[in-house]
């Protein structure tokens, strides 16, 4: 650098020019030396170095010392140079000597040094304004660690070496990742706890930190051109929230308020493409006319399908952004195998996978006439990762073969599961048939003997049960009815069936409960599980199938709108099992006694430790549960009481206070307290909860 030069710019400048006029001439000697010939690429780098204040002798250096200082060698190069059709300043070539722009004229340099020292500062520490490796002090305060030092040193050359315009974007992508990895860095990490990895990290940072340094310059355009209006460059597949906007003039402020320039989601933010460039009112011509951009978002929202999904451009954009980082891992993968010296099958397997995805990848682009971009791919530096097209035939009809026997599995299986569930459907046709010829029966013989006495009824429904070993009694009881039994074998063996004589309740109830009853007579000689699941769960279980299959049969012969007994198991039980598939569709308490009605008459043990851990296993809880009923509940509180003291008439003295006690549980649950509840408030809430789902449904 000539020291006129070095006098004018600051140290932190003067560095990082330095640094890039050392790179440039590495690598146009590399170039030379490799290539026998002055390239185009090195040709346009020679022309960036004059642009740092150099002359046409200090170009000849570098070319002479590319062929080891002859100067035969070096003119022959300058004469092969003129004659090429990409060549971009003769005069370079044919005129040698000292002279050099001064730094006052030299306006290129000027505005690129001006533009680097605004995005970050005298010293152009963090031009990409990345805040990789920063920790959160607290309070908002963030510091640079070391390792950020090394990070954005990385990126700050970087950044000024694309700024001259003398390397390009993916070129220094690969460097900056070289570098990083050769450091035994491969993530990078934020203060916010986000993490990403270094080919992500970088190409983010220097994307983002080009782009905001290019509207740097752009704004010094407009002050010098005295205008505040600047247009929006516009790129196929943007963002859908960037596409609003791209391709229109907008005067500075709306940069801000429209764009969002200056925030990460908006203008020169992540990853943003765009830029803007000043606009002259009356003097410049837009590039892009509203009509065409409407056109371009039409054209642009089609979706076009691949491999069972759709896709619109933009979609189709990030898709590629998906495989490309899909392969990069997958390159990461194979090396990671090779450098554990993992089985010789598994790496071949891992680099045919890659190869499968850059088909696929090539395919999909070809597909939306996106260009393929795998310099994104190849960011790694870490060669050849493919295998070659013999191996990698040889495992597509591998992977082919394999395919089809997949397919014939699955062939298989769906055509097994469709014989069991034309068996299943027979089997339950089966057990309907046996159900609906039970109630057929029950229905014709109450029919003809309307009046028939309780205890005769009993007789009836368990002879036609089969059940004709089963003693039936007729006696006063504790309860409304009951049937005994032992099962010290595993195996129940009923003893006797019997009905309370002293019943209060109306002919209708009394029903229901040799309904009730007949379901536990039913599993006389069934296996039984209620010594290992317990005698509380295994009830919980038998007692709401009993109970809602007395529901479903009195509905049969036409009886309706009874009250629930046993109303805290079926609130506890009937909404669990209502999440489990095989009940899912039930709604009334009797469509759950139909399919367990079916289920006892085809046989089914009472056999519940699965079914009642499955049930158990459903998050619920009945009083948070139990408010959905609760408008219902309290517009009909009359009405619910009655209903209850239907089936329990001993306690009807006791209304005006069961009312009171039902008010006082609602208030107790929406408020919060429902563990304050009494015990008569809650058996009497439970009760009236059982009434609601059986009229509203279970939910």
């Amino acid at each position: 650098m000539k020291s006129e030069y070095q006098s004018i710019l600051s140290v932190g400048v003067e560095k990082k020019y330095r640094m890039l006029e050392e790179e440039i001439e590495k690598d146009i000697v590399r170039r030379i030396q490799k290539a026998g010939t002055i390239t185009s690429t090195a040709d346009w780098q020679l022309q960036r170095y004059m642009v740092l204040g150099h002359s046409t002798e200090d170009v000849e250096n570098i070319i002479r010392s590319a062929v080891g200082g002859d100067y035969v060698d070096t003119f022959r190069l300058y004469d092969e140079v003129i004659e090429t059709e990409y060549v971009r300043s003769k005069a370079m070539y044919e005129q040698v000597n000292a002279h050099f722009t001064p730094y006052e004229q030299n306006y290129e340099l000027q505005q690129l040094t001006n533009a680097l020292i605004q995005q970050s500062n005298d010293e152009l520490f963090n031009i990409s304004k990345s805040l990789g490796f920063m920790v959160d002090m607290g309070n908002g305060r963030k510091v640079f660690t070391p390792l950020s030092e090394i990070y954005n040193g990385y990126l700050d050359n970087a950044i000024t070496m694309m700024a001259s315009g003398a390397y390009d974007y993916n070129t220094l992508i690969r460097k900056v990742v070289g570098q990083m990895t050769a450091s035994g860095l491969r993530t990078v990490d934020y203060a916010s706890g986000h993490s990403n990895r270094v080919d992500v990290a970088v190409r983010r940072a220097l994307l983002t930190g080009m782009g905001q340094l290019t509207g740097r310059i752009s704004d010094m355009n407009g002050q010098r051109l005295g205008t505040d209006q600047f247009e929006v460059d516009w790129h196929p597949g943007a963002r859908p929230d960037h596409a609003v906007w791209q391709g229109r003039v907008w005067r500075k402020e709306q940069l801000y308020s429209v764009c969002g320039l200056g925030t990460g989601p908006g203008l020169l933010g992540w990853n943003c493409r765009h830029t803007y460039y000043p606009f002259i009112p009356g003097v410049s011509v837009r590039n892009y006319s509203d009509e065409w951009l409407e056109a371009k978002a039409r054209e642009e929202a089609e979706k076009k399908p691949f491999r069972g999904k759709e896709y619109n451009l933009y979609e189709a954009t990030q898709k590629q952004r998906q495989m490309e980082t899909a392969m990069r891992a997958q390159r990461e993968k194979v090396k990671l195998l090779q450098q554990g010296k993992a089985d010789k099958d598994d790496i071949i397997n891992a680099k045919c996978k890659y190869q499968a995805q850059l088909d696929e990848y090539a395919e999909f682009s070809k597909k939306f006439n996106l260009p393929e971009q795998r310099e994104r791919i190849y960011y790694d530096l870490k060669g050849r990762v493919a295998p070659s097209q013999h191996t990698y035939k040889q495992w597509q009809a591998e992977q082919a073969e394999k395919a089809a026997k997949r397919t014939a599995e699955k062939e298989r299986k769906a055509n097994r599961a469709m014989q069991i569930k034309a068996e299943m459907q027979r089997r339950a046709d089966m057990d309907a048939a046996k159900g609906n010829q039970f109630i057929s029966g029950i229905k014709e013989y109450m029919s003809q003997n309307p009046d028939v006495s309780i205890k005769k009824l009993g007789r009836k429904i368990l002879d036609d049960l089969n059940l004709n070993n089963v003693a039936d009694h007729l006696k006063a009881l504790k309860e409304y009815g009951v049937c005994r039994f032992y099962s010290n074998t595993g195996v129940v063996r009923m003893v006797d069936y019997n009905l309370n004589s002293k019943d209060l309740r109306s002919y209708q109830y009394r029903v229901k409960t040799a309904f009730h009853e007949a379901f536990h007579a039913k599993s006389d000689g069934l296996k039984i599980d209620m010594a290992k699941l317990g005698s509380k769960a295994w009830l919980d279980i038998e007692e709401t199938f009993a109970e809602s299959s007395a529901h479903y049969l009195a509905g049969q012969v036409g009886i309706t709108d009874l009250a629930p007994s046993y109303g805290s198991r079926l609130c506890e039980m009937l909404p669990r099992l209502k999440q489990l598939p095989e009940f899912s569709s039930c709604s009334t308490i009797a469509d759950f006694g139909k399919i367990a009605f079916n289920n006892r008459m085809n046989g089914q043990a009472p056999e519940w430790t699965d079914l009642y851990n499955r049930a158990m296993g459903v998050s619920y809880d009945w009083k948070n549960y139990s408010k959905q009923y609760f408008p219902t509940i309290t517009a009909n509180a009359d009405g619910y009481i009655d209903k209850m003291l239907e089936n329990m008439p001993n306690f009807k003295t006791y209304r005006e206070q069961m009312k009171g006690e039902l008010g006082t549980a609602i208030e107790k649950i929406n408020a919060g307290n429902a563990g304050m509840l009494t015990g008569n408030e809650e058996t009497v809430i439970k009760n009236v909860l059982a009434i609601a789902m059986n009229r509203v449904g279970v939910k």
